[in-house]
């Protein structure tokens, strides 16, 4: 070891020549980062492709070659799809189709893919027949096979919700390419089939449609225990097609072959935001119309992708509810609680919502706040669009630009975050406490501070605790500064005498609303003395003393349906469930669900025309929750036309097995 350590010394300690610098790598020539670009691409690293294509775009060699440029830009396009990133996408894909000749022999497969590629990205907006005409194109461009069939297979899809019958040619023609091409196994088959299946079925021809799909289902492999995202698509598409062929048993199995209805908890209930499509529009929805829409849940919670499955009258409505369930979301903690597989594909039964929009008391008060912020060079609209923005850019746009900002312009972020549907309780309350301390800090009127107040209170109180939040409501009206205001404190009042969950009126609801409604500084026919009107009719014809709630009522001067708008929603005071509601045929089958119904309230308090607007698993447990609603009974309204109390009411019902059923 001495010797080792002495030669290591000597050898340190001797002159050394200089070493030669290393030779400098050449750099990589067009065709090597091309090659290596399309290799990141056909093995999704494409992150890696985007990053190498965009480097070859700026390259001399390329830039004085339209034609290698577009296919370079075609598939940089292809992967920003793989990304997810479809606008960027799609300007990638149409600046390379530009530059490629189309009829050029070397440069047709890439032709035919990038407008498949650019056909399924405009379906993802929800441009059908856009997305139709490139795939035309696509299948007529094609040489190969399997592109022709991924075009006419596409095209199939995009057209079958059209009142003609081209998505039936469509998947006749893919179907017989795959019979007659060798190379295609029996579950490629059972995949056209299956999209053959759903254009028959759409367009009425439900006989076909179940012999088809039973014929795919064989393919696959029969029922098994053991599924693929495949098998649960076919059989979810047998099931509703038994069920349209009024064979129900079979519809069951099959369903139950799928594994929905399977999952504890009826995760899919706990959604953050689920809104429906209005009825009538430009669409004319129709009440009746039933759409069911296959979507999946992404790990954030947000929804991935939705595409209609089936519809009960060709046309728009499909595409409709689709784009709707597409804003869906759910806390990213509810929906990991979602088995991987089933937050792939789920599928749910919808028809359009009947129901009005009705004014919050505390709306009253959002002006106020909204003149303060424009004076301090900030704005706010408090009538914000159904549809929120991703969580994750209004924190990352406060992050960037508010965090460290005390001034009134970060309250409008703060309150979009507060009121954020997937936005955790403490997160709220957190934010809500920001923008409340900066409108103090910063001299916000009373009204305008009230409204941060009420809003948090409104948002902290997700667990229908009705009497903790009207103790809240009390507070905030013994403060002199908000007892003072007249506006303030006539809004506080409505809030407090207002019905809710399993609880009827305030017991000084009668006092709260006179004080509101004989407020001489308040005019005739503002919203707060109509609103405190029509309440106190309820709350005084429920006492049994008609004749001043008649007069109390014939003081708001509006007819039935604008009262109805006017009026505090019916609070549920008693459902009456009991375990004989539940269908014994999902019993039978360990089937569970969840019903979204609609209806409307007579003034009596009980429910009136139920309809079911969501339903999972689609037609299960649909007329057991319509059922139910007969014994749904609510705070009472008056009306002395009798006329509904409440129109477009909506419960969410569970149906859930308990151990031993």
């Amino acid at each position: 070891m001495l010797g080792l350590l002495i030669a290591a010394g000597l050898a340190a300690a001797a002159p050394t020549a200089p070493t030669p610098a290393p030779a400098a790598p050449k750099p990589a020539t067009a065709q090597q980062l091309f090659d290596a670009a399309t290799t990141a691409w056909q093995e999704h690293r494409f992150a890696e492709a985007v990053s190498t294509f965009e480097s070859l775009e700026s390259h001399p060699s390329i830039q004085r070659n339209p034609a290698v440029l577009g296919v370079i830009r075609i598939r940089k396009g292809q992967s920003l799809v793989g990304l997810g990133r479809d606008d960027e996408a799609e300007a990638a894909l149409q600046a390379g189709l530009a530059s490629v000749p189309a009829d050029a022999a070397n440069y047709r497969q890439d032709v035919a893919l990038a407008r498949i590629a650019l056909g399924r990205s405009m379906m993802a907006h929800y441009d059908y027949m856009a997305a139709a005409a490139q795939f035309e194109l696509a299948e007529s461009s094609a040489d190969a096979a399997q592109d022709k069939v991924t075009a006419l297979s596409m095209l199939a899809y995009a057209t079958m919700f059209e009142p003609d019958d081209r998505a039936i040619g469509y998947s006749d023609k893919a179907l017989a390419l795959t019979l007659a091409t060798p190379g295609f196994d029996k579950e490629y088959r059972a995949t056209i089939r299956t999209v053959r299946a759903r254009a028959l079925l759409n367009h009425g021809r439900l006989a076909d449609a179940y012999a088809e799909l039973k014929t795919a289902l064989a393919e696959q492999g029969g029922l098994g225990f053991r599924v693929g995202l495949g098998d649960i698509v076919t059989r979810s598409d047998l099931a509703i097609t038994a069920l349209l062929n009024k064979d129900e048993d079979n519809a069951r199995k099959y369903m139950a072959y799928t594994g929905a209805g399977r999952l504890e908890k009826a995760p899919f209930a706990t959604a953050a935001f689920l809104d429906l499509p209005a009825c009538g529009g430009d669409a004319d929805l129709k009440p009746d119309d039933v759409v069911v829409v296959e979507f999946n849940i992404r790990d954030d919670g947000q929804v991935g992708f939705a595409a209609p499955i089936y519809t009960s009258r060709l046309g728009p409505a499909a595409t409709i509810f689709a784009r709707t369930v597409a804003h869906w979301s759910w806390k990213p903690a509810d929906a990991k609680i979602i088995p991987v597989l089933f937050r792939a594909a789920t599928r749910v039964e919808l028809r359009c919502s009947t129901t009005a929009p009705r004014p919050w008391p505390g709306t009253a008060l959002a002006p106020y706040l909204q003149k303060w912020l424009a004076a301090n060079g900030a704005s706010y609209a408090y009538e914000e669009s159904t549809v929120p923005p991703p969580l994750a850019k209004l924190e990352q746009d406060f992050e960037g630009k508010w965090r460290n900002v005390g001034t009134p312009a970060a309250i409008p972020i703060l309150l979009r975050l507060a009121a954020h549907p997937v936005a955790s309780k403490e997160e709220r309350k957190l934010w809500i406490a920001n923008a409340a301390a900066i409108a103090a800090a910063t001299g916000a009127p009373a009204p305008a501070r009230a409204y941060i107040d009420i809003v948090g209170i409104h948002l902290d109180n997700d667990d229908f605790q009705l009497q903790r939040q009207r103790g809240r409501f009390r507070t905030l009206l013994a403060r002199p500064d908000y007892a003072g205001d007249m506006i303030t404190a006539a809004t506080l009042r409505l809030m407090i005498a207002e019905p809710g969950w399993r609880s009827s009126a305030a017991s000084d609801a009668e006092q709260l609303l006179r004080q509101v409604a004989d407020d001489s500084r308040l005019p005739p026919n503002d919203p707060l003395r109509i609103g405190a009107l029509v309440r106190l009719a309820a709350v005084l014809a429920d006492k049994g003393d008609l004749a001043q709630a008649r007069s109390a009522y014939g003081a708001t001067g509006l007819g039935a349906e604008q009262c109805a708008l006017m009026d505090a929603r019916p609070g549920l005071l008693r459902a009456n469930a009991s375990s004989s509601d539940f269908p014994n045929e999902a019993m039978r089958w360990g089937f569970e669900g969840w019903v979204k119904v609609e209806f409307d309230i007579q003034a009596s308090g009980r429910a009136a025309s139920p309809r079911a607007v969501v339903a999972y698993p689609p037609f299960v447990f649909r007329k057991a929750a319509i059922g139910m609603t007969k014994d749904f009974v609510y705070s009472a309204s008056y009306r002395p036309e009798g006329s509904p109390g409440c129109a477009g009411q909506q419960e969410s019902i569970r149906f859930i097995m308990r151990s031993g059923q």
